[in-house]
């Protein structure tokens, strides 16, 4: 039955839970920023590593850091979420305007995002421009 009143939506939030527990050597990844599987091993999140096989992890829920001139790995595997909102910086010269909303704009380091296709670089789909209520940061949903 169509209706032309206002309906209730359950304002809820998915998301996917991937683990890793072995940082690379050298690397810390701060929490809330993005982080990639290259060979095993946690990672900052680049365009590079995407294009040399690295897998999409996700935001970190928890710094991961390993100071050591090797692999580290933890007694417990760090948590990255997929599949959600995320809050980004635009980046220089290339932030997405409102022409973008909802459509595709691309993750371009570990913590922004800008409009143009980088070759491999992942995909996101722009939620909101910078604004007081996203604490002036780019909405965008995680695949």
């Amino acid at each position: 039955m169509a209706t032309t009143d206002p309906q209730y939506q359950a304002l809820t939030e998915h998301c996917t839970q991937v683990t890793l527990s072995t940082v690379a050597a050298s690397t810390t990844v701060p929490r809330g920023t993005l982080a990639v599987n290259d060979a095993g091993q946690i990672k900052k999140y680049t365009v590079a590593l995407m294009v040399a096989g690295a897998g999409f992890l996700g935001f970190c829920l928890e710094e991961a850091a390993n100071a050591t001139a090797g692999p580290m790995t933890a007694s417990t595997p760090y948590k990255f979420r997929r599949g959600c909102p995320m809050l980004l910086s635009g980046q220089p010269g290339d932030k997405p305007t409102s022409g973008e909303i909802g459509k595709q704009v691309y993750l371009l380091d570990n913590y922004s995002v800008g409009k143009t296709l980088a070759a491999g670089a992942v995909a996101v789909t722009l939620l909101a421009l910078p604004n007081l209520e996203n604490g002036n940061k780019y909405e965008v949903m995680l695949p």
